[in-house]
Parts: C-alpha cells; structure tokens; sequence
C-alpha cells in the first residue's frame, strides 16, 4: 500500500509540474496584434532580443532585433506569435506616407491599435 500511494504522489507532483509548465508556455506564445485604424500605410515591426533579422524602417535606416516585418493598407492588421527562447519584446510602427523619421514602440503585448496622435504621428493603444 505504501509504494502505491508513493507511486501516486509522484504521478500526482509530475502531472502539476507537467501542466504548470504548458500553462507558462502559453502565456509565452501569445498573439502580439497590430490593427491599422489610420488612413496611412504603415510599416510593423515585432522584434525581441533572440531575433536576428535587420529590415529598413519607413526612411530606409536598418532596424535590428526583427522577428517578422509587414506593411499595412489601412484597415489591415496582422499578428505574430514569438518564439519561447526570445525576450524583450517590442512592437515598433512607422508611417510611409507621412512623419516617416517617426516611429513608435510598445512593449505592452495588449496595445494593439495603431492611431495617429494630434501631431500626426502613429502611436499604438490598447483597442
């Protein structure tokens, strides 16, 4: 009776560290969002330390740390899901029509909305 309720036990502790361990690598790979709700094209960035990727900004200057970059018409959006092993990770918007030397950054994965302030310059919100 003694080995089975040990065998037991350390079923039971191996299956909560087993679903403790999904549970965090869930919440790792959330969808980070961007949604366009300007009447400009825009250019996205998600990058995070563990990406290696350079792209060039609406100015045409190289951007490091790139995980994935995409333009949107707007109205469009898109999203990406970052590797577990990345950390630091940030979204970054530029306009292409206008302001293209100003770009905006977030780390908040919740602020998906992309707007212009009242200088004209995009900026990320939570929608």
């Amino acid at each position: 009776m003694r080995k089975t309720n040990k065998f037991l036990t350390a079923s039971l502790v191996l299956a909560l560290a087993a679903v403790s361990l999904a549970g965090t690598a869930q919440a790792d790979s959330k969808k980070w969002r961007a949604n366009n709700n300007t009447d400009q094209t825009v250019k996205v960035f998600f990058a995070a330390e563990g990406c290696a990727g350079v792209k060039s900004d609406c100015k045409g200057n190289d951007v490091g740390l790139i995980c994935k970059s995409t333009t949107l018409q707007p109205g469009e959006e898109t999203d990406y899901e970052f590797n577990d092993g990345t950390s630091t990770r940030t979204k970054l918007v530029c306009s292409k029509d206008a302001n293209t030397n100003y770009m905006a950054s977030t780390s908040e994965r919740k602020w998906n909305g992309i707007r212009l302030d009242a200088n004209g310059h995009v900026e990320w919100y939570d929608e």
